[in-house]
């Protein structure tokens, strides 16, 4: 029996650290913080040294966070046990761990369809009268479907994690109450 405590001992206790970098000297001394977004608050903090922040901790369940220093570095990413890394010159860029990765793949995704549509609009805006009825009518036919089917497809390939519950929330934006019924009892069959 002993034997079985001391092999319990020696599990490492799962825990994160998130390392980020600066290029702005001026924040050296300064302090950044680990904001959870769905709860509305400072989670941890770190002071900037040579232009480098490390956070180190532990959490039980991934959540949606935010780091900002001044105003022009910031990142949004997925808070979990792991070894994350922030790229805070390029927004929602984490890295490191399955569900930031999952993220960075989502935002790129969310990123490509919303330049098809911008481009496919400039295109069109030689003709000032045209553009507001091309513009809706290739959000309706094109963007709004694009997008609907890469949150479905979110969905279905993150139904046990963060990701998933992120991209129903979006998803709802475009659905009325019973289409996300819909989705929802397909997602948890």
């Amino acid at each position: 029996m002993a034997g079985a405590g001391l092999a319990s001992c020696s599990q490492p206790i799962p825990s994160y650290t998130v390392m980020g970098n600066i290029p702005d000297s001026t924040f050296n001394g300064k302090t950044v913080y680990i904001f959870d977004r769905d709860k509305g608050q400072n989670i941890d903090s770190a002071v900037i040294e040579n232009g480098a922040f490390t956070f180190t901790g532990q959490i039980d369940t991934a959540v949606l966070c935010l780091t900002q220093v001044g105003r022009k570095y910031y990142t949004t990413f997925m808070l979990e046990n792991g070894t994350i890394q922030l790229n805070m010159e390029t927004p929602n860029s984490a890295s490191g761990t399955p569900l930031n990765e999952t993220f960075s793949s989502y935002i790129q995704e969310e990123k490509r369809i919303s330049e098809l549509f911008q481009n496919e609009i400039r295109e069109q805006e030689q003709d000032k009268s045209k553009v507001q009825e091309l513009t809706k009518t290739y959000y309706d036919n094109e963007y709004k479907p694009a997008y609907m089917a890469m949150l479905k497809d979110f969905i279905d390939k993150n139904q046990d994690n963060y990701i998933g519950a992120f991209a129903l929330q979006n998803l709802s934006n475009f659905m009325n109450p019973e289409e996300m019924e819909s989705i929802i009892a397909q997602s948890s069959a």
